[in-house]
């Protein structure tokens, strides 16, 4: 059998999320339209085509609910949403202090995983605000430093972009995260090896887009 369209995935992903808006749903008819397991498939799906509706109906779910997985789930998936203007909504909230601090990090992750422009505005976004960032985490463990450096890099793929990497950390020195940033660095560096690799085979078409950023 084969599979559904895209537009008729995106079609159904779109009417099983009206239904975990209704409020005359009850909770069974809820969790039957949208299964634990397969809320963050279908929050990407919605979000990847969100305005602003869907936007704060998003935002409706996450102020809706007590529990910290289904708000983690939303923190990850609101920022996947092509507008610009709205992604920097998510990247204000993530450092404006409602979020919990070991938690804010997982908001660069749907930023970054937008696209192109997403990752290149969640980096510049962490760069602008890196003071205010170091003051959040001043007393906190490392790692979620590295966490946020991590997410706000996450699907960097050029030289280009591991030097900047590199160049801004050699300005703005974090000794307790310079073994992270050593690995990130490692990361993007094979990996934009490997895309021009792949971009010089006979693998790379004019199907293909091997952009990379």
């Amino acid at each position: 059998k084969s599979a559904p369209p895209e537009g008729a995935l995106a079609a159904e992903a779109k009417r099983r999320f009206q239904v975990l808006l209704n409020r005359d749903a009850s909770d069974a008819e809820k969790a039957a339209a949208v299964p634990t397991e397969l809320r963050v498939s279908l929050y990407k799906m919605v979000m990847r085509a969100a305005g602003e509706a869907d936007f704060e109906a998003m935002m409706g779910l996450f102020a809706a609910t007590d529990d910290n997985q289904a708000q983690k789930e939303i923190m990850q998936c609101v920022g996947l949403t092509p507008s610009e203007a709205l992604r920097r909504r998510v990247l204000d909230w993530a450092i404006s202090g409602e979020l919990k601090l070991q938690d804010f990090f997982y908001t660069f992750a749907g930023v970054t995983s937008s696209g192109r422009d997403g990752l290149v505005q969640a980096w510049a976004f962490f760069k602008d605000n890196f003071a205010h960032i170091k003051s959040m985490l001043a007393t906190a463990s490392p790692s979620l430093m590295s966490a946020v450096i991590v997410y706000s890099t996450m699907g960097a793929s050029s030289l280009e972009f591991a030097q900047d990497i590199e160049s801004f950390f050699e300005a703005n020195p974090l000794p307790q995260n310079s073994r992270r940033i050593a690995q990130l660095l490692e990361n993007v560096r094979s990996l934009a090896k490997f895309t021009d690799a792949v971009r010089a085979s006979p693998l790379a078409s004019d199907a293909v887009d091997f952009a990379t950023i």
